[in-house]
């Protein structure tokens, strides 16, 4: 016996195709377990879905999971009788039913893209979107909008989606710098992140291009956008750890809108302004100091918080001025420097 009437449309049959017999003629047979959309057969571990009349591998426990699949309605049944099935593609972590929307499915919940965009970030594959009946889904919880950033359940690394491929973040404050927010991260299955394919590098709040050999320039990246260094000096400045410099492949150098130049004047939300020297961020006490060293409000470089907080701090910037090697003392005034007799 089917055990439900979705069971029995999953094997493609319609209401139709059955014939009615007399009970005596039923009765010869013996009756066997009740047949669901979800089986395996009798020598074999591999679970499949029956959709319209084909089966549908479940590669893992974990796929089975995140569609919310329940063990107790899988059937056993005879090897060659599942053999003679006709086999549809394996299901994947995307799926979609009558409508246009489609999901990626993680612990018993559905994730809808909120656009084509969002969609190809994750896969621009079609063929790896399973189109299934509309009661496969509804019994999942609905969860939010998907995006493109994202975790496993078990781990803190935070991952860019981008081009069907995740990029690590470093820290925190290259998180920030990528435009990214923390309430923009979703934490999915261990599986299902782990079958996104690794990108070629992490991601870092500097950057090159790969595919340019020829073009070595290092660009800041901010707000979502990359600057580039307008010069030598402002980029010694910045003392940039060369671990932390990141070739990222075109496309995602691409997909970061261009900002203005770098400058060594920064601030975050507050009115502080700091001026970066030897990768440290050296607080400006007040407006004559700032204009002293050629400082222009408009031309301070906005960071999030966060990056500001990485910053190592050092001391408050003054008028004054000298080198470690000599002793001679020099006064700031117009971006010059003038020394004392």
């Amino acid at each position: 016996p089917f055990q439900d009437m979705n069971s029995y449309l999953s094997w493609g049959y319609d209401l139709d195709d059955f014939t009615i017999l007399p009970d005596p003629m039923v009765d010869i047979y013996a009756e066997g377990s009740p047949l669901t959309n979800l089986i395996v057969a009798y020598n074999s571990q591999a679970v499949y879905l029956m959709i319209d009349g084909r089966k549908y591998l479940i590669s893992s426990p974990s796929l089975f999971e995140a569609w919310g699949f329940d063990w107790s309605r899988v059937v056993r049944i005879d090897s060659l009788a599942l053999e003679s099935l006709t086999n549809g593609p394996a299901l994947t972590f995307f799926a979609k039913g009558s409508s246009p929307t489609v999901y990626l499915l993680s612990n018993r919940n559905k994730y809808p893209f909120p656009n084509p965009e969002m969609l190809n970030k994750w896969t621009s594959n079609p063929a790896l979107i399973t189109q299934v009946p509309d009661y496969l889904l509804s019994g999942l919880a609905q969860g939010r909008e998907v995006t493109d950033l994202a975790k496993a359940d078990n781990s803190p690394a935070v991952y860019l989606i981008f081009n069907g491929q995740r990029y690590a973040f470093i820290d925190p404050a290259s998180l920030f710098a990528w435009g990214k927010n923390w309430n923009e991260l979703i934490s999915f299955s261990p599986n299902l992140i782990n079958s996104i394919p690794v990108g070629e590098s992490n991601l870092s709040r500097f950057v090159q291009k790969t595919s340019d050999p020829q073009d070595p320039a290092v660009y800041l990246v901010n707000g979502g956008g990359k600057s580039a260094f307008p010069n030598l000096s402002i980029y010694n400045l910045w003392n940039i750890d060369d671990s932390k410099i990141k070739k990222i492949p075109e496309n995602l150098f691409d997909s970061l809108s261009p900002n203005a130049p770098v400058s060594p004047f920064i601030k975050g939300s507050s009115p502080a302004i700091f001026f970066i020297e030897n990768g440290k961020k050296r607080l400006i006490p007040n407006m004559p100091i700032f204009e002293a060293w050629g400082g222009n409000v408009f031309g301070a470089m906005a960071l999030s918080d966060t990056e500001i907080s990485s910053l190592a701090n050092g001391a408050n910037l003054s008028r004054l001025i000298k080198t470690d090697s000599s002793a001679a003392v020099y006064f700031v005034e117009g971006q010059r420097c003038s020394p004392f007799p």
